[in-house]
């Protein structure tokens, strides 16, 4: 079922919305459906800034100055700079691992580190022994082969995709 977004400046399809919700439907059932949009919304936040950082590391590393690392950078910039451990070519290679909830835990705690107004704001319940793991790493792969935002034409793509997911959510009771 195709949905569109109601974005005042856009009213079209994201694009790939449908596939991340058909990713993210992975783990739909398999744990308590309050906690599921937390979930959601956190892997989708990660895995945006994640693909912005990487795409200026990548610019940066190509200049060959050595800064790719230096958090400014990517300030003045208006992007995330990702610590590591944040990173989503990390967290994916955990995937198929039973720690991949406390590697994603970790992740959110390290950006919280990173951004003191984002201090108890992100979720870190990816550990929980009601999330299935496998299932969760089966998500991180989907979440993997799916480009959410690295275009530098599209910075809203994070809220688009949040309201689109977010219209799932009010249809299916879960607010």
């Amino acid at each position: 079922m195709a949905r569109k977004t109601s974005n005042k400046n856009n009213s079209g399809n994201v694009g790939f919305e449908e596939k991340l919700w058909k990713a993210a439907s992975i783990l739909w059932g398999a744990m308590n459906p309050n906690n599921y949009k937390d979930v959601i919304f956190g892997l989708v936040f990660l895995k945006y800034i994640s693909d912005r950082f990487q795409k200026k590391y990548d610019a940066l590393k190509a200049e060959g100055y050595g800064d790719e690392e230096d958090s400014n950078e990517y300030l003045a910039e208006g992007i995330f700079y990702v610590p590591a451990n944040a990173r989503w070519s990390y967290i994916q290679k955990f995937a198929s691992k039973e720690e991949i909830g406390t590697v994603i835990d970790l992740a959110m705690v390290a950006i919280e580190s990173e951004y003191a107004n984002l201090k108890g704001v992100l979720p870190k319940n990816y550990s929980n022994p009601s999330i299935d793991k496998q299932k969760l790493g089966d998500v991180v792969i989907a979440f993997s082969n799916e480009i959410m935002g690295a275009d530098e034409n599209d910075k809203d793509i994070l809220g688009r995709t949040y309201e689109y997911f977010l219209s799932f959510f009010q249809n299916s009771g879960l607010q």
